[in-house]
């Protein structure tokens, strides 16, 4: 068959044929910066839970219940878990503690069911329970732990004497020592072995002497250096090789957007001076909102993802296409103006599984949603479904405080599975790739069959793939249902049309029509799996027409 209006040079008509076209998996991840005509082919426009690694795109984790039931009947959110690393190597110290709006709970170990409350909060509203925490050794070889509550000032643990406010703290306001107000702390960090806190809407901050947990706390004044004002949000250390060595300067960080730096070791002496002070944007109402990570320190903002680094070297951080977020900043920027005033929002990041993570406060009438950076490949894609309001890295573990009293741990192949054992809910996923012309961008394209290249690890999944043609970002496949095939059958013991068949690492193609015409295309693929499912990449073929 010829399209007989199709003629070449000489007026002879010619016959379409069918190309192969090889789609790799977007290991470049989510790109909503360059435009949609000229974006790279590893790119995407989304893909929310096949997140973007070194061999194409892999079916986040699942996540599992640690513990329940925290708060008891009232089952209390937790907005932060809190870990402990003891100065043992067997670990037997190590504690992992659940901080919801009206306490303190342990959580160390697994299956936790409705804790008793360690400490009990003075004051419960929307701010308690958002906090910070860090770890600190004395000058007596103690380990400490003090975590600054929004609402409820600050606390100690110690493995021998548990939680506790700090005592001895002391300070002068001109009229003579009197107690610190340890109530109204509200943050807490460690800076070349002195303990900093800021107080509660307050522009100062004091330390005290090195190597100390208690004593008379000494005053720094950063509101004059703050030109647009507001109360501290946050002081964090961050490691700069300044040329004449490895150093640690203290970065500031304002409400209003302002950060100042300061290099030297003792507030008191010559060496003690401001490297300088820029403008990041405004901050969301949280106090997690700055990450050491390989030697950066990233701050979120409005301007979405900062590095440190690139403000000494004068880069417009709000103009930017190469800072750390770039790639997803219409899309963070957008939640973090929209959601300025939660306190859930943090900047995280999992060694163990290679992922840096923005938590975003929890959704009223939308899935939940985390932004997820591959830490390899530098690429982005969305956690969604993931009741995460907050997290962190411990013991090789990634907890997730969440709502309901429930702690979870990111890992396994189904989302809430329970401390009893109940396989939770397969894991849907999908995904846009970048648009393709192929080599003609102006001739039509009808794409007939699209084969999908997987590599699954203990199991199968249930996806369906197509073309979208002509830049239509907001198309939507619908996902096949899905069963379960996948399990721990035994042959001569398992009951025949009960028992499941277990499943190793298996290669496999899918095959799967299409329809439609355009002169670009790109894949979408939408399913859910209960296995760590790999999209390798697509093979399509497709043929080609006129000119239009």
């Amino acid at each position: 068959m010829v399209y007989r209006s199709n003629l070449g040079v000489l007026g002879a008509s010619f016959q379409p044929t069918v190309q192969p076209f090889p789609f790799p998996a977007s290991v470049g991840g989510i790109n909503a910066i360059d435009g949609l005509m000229g974006m790279n082919i590893t790119d995407c426009i989304y893909t929310f839970n096949l997140m973007p690694v070194e061999y194409g795109l892999q079916l986040r984790q699942g996540y599992y219940e640690w513990a329940v039931n925290i708060g008891g009947a009232s089952a209390e959110d937790v907005r932060t878990v809190v870990p402990y690393s003891g100065l043992t190597s067997s670990a037997s110290s190590d504690k992992v503690f659940a901080v919801s709006t009206s306490g303190i709970y342990d959580v160390t170990t697994f299956g936790t069911d409705n804790p008793t409350k360690l400490v009990t909060f003075g004051t419960i509203n929307d701010e308690s329970g958002y906090g910070v925490s860090t770890n600190f050794n004395n000058d007596a070889s103690e380990h400490y732990l003090f975590y600054a509550d929004r609402a409820n000032g600050i606390y100690q643990y110690t493995v021998s004497g548990g939680w506790a406010v700090p005592t001895g703290w002391q300070y002068d306001l001109g009229s003579g020592l009197v107690s610190f107000p340890v109530a109204d702390v509200r943050f807490i960090m460690v800076h070349k072995q002195r303990v900093w806190v800021f107080l509660k809407d307050s522009e100062d901050a004091w330390y005290l002497p090195v190597a100390s947990i208690s004593g008379t706390l000494v005053k720094f004044t950063f509101g004059s250096k703050l030109v647009k004002g507001g109360a501290l949000a946050g002081m964090f250390n961050w490691t700069v090789d300044g040329g004449i060595g490895v150093d640690d300067h203290l970065v500031v960080v304002s409400r209003a957007g302002d950060v100042a730096v300061w290099k030297g070791s003792d507030p008191t002496a010559a060496d003690w001076d401001m490297v300088g002070i820029w403008f990041i944007g405004e901050l969301p109402a949280s106090y997690k909102l700055g990450l050491n990570s390989g030697g950066a320190l990233y701050l979120l903002s409005s301007f979405g993802i900062v590095d440190c680094a690139d403000l000494l070297q004068g880069v417009d951080v709000g103009g930017s296409n190469s800072g750390p977020s770039s790639r997803i900043n219409r899309f963070l920027r957008a939640d973090i103006k929209a959601g300025i005033a939660s306190h859930e929002w943090a900047i995280e990041t999992h060694p163990a599984d290679g992922f840096l993570q923005v938590i975003t406060p929890e959704p009223v009438n939308t899935p939940y949603l985390q932004y997820t950076q591959d830490l390899t490949t530098k690429a982005w894609g969305f956690w969604e479904d993931v009741p995460a309001l907050c997290g962190v890295s411990a013991g090789g573990e990634y907890y997730m405080g969440s709502v309901d009293g429930k702690v979870y741990v990111y890992g396994g192949i189904a989302d809430g599975t329970t401390v009893s054992g109940t396989i939770g809910t397969e894991i849907n996923f999908r995904t846009l790739t970048a648009f393709t012309g192929t080599d003609t961008q102006g001739t039509n394209k009808k794409v007939g069959m699209v084969k999908t290249h997987e590599i699954s690890v203990g199991g199968d999944g249930a996806f369906n793939a197509t073309a979208v043609y002509d830049y239509n970002i907001e198309a939507r496949i619908n996902a096949p249902i899905f069963v379960d095939d996948a399990g721990s059958g035994v042959w001569d013991s398992s009951v025949w049309s009960v028992g499941t068949w277990s499943y190793g690492t298996e290669a496999k193609s899918t095959l799967r029509g299409s329809t439609g015409m355009g002169n670009v295309f790109a894949i979408a693929l939408a399913g859910s799996a209960r296995n760590r499912l790999n999209i390798v990449g697509w093979d399509v073929m497709f043929q080609r027409g006129g000119l239009l």
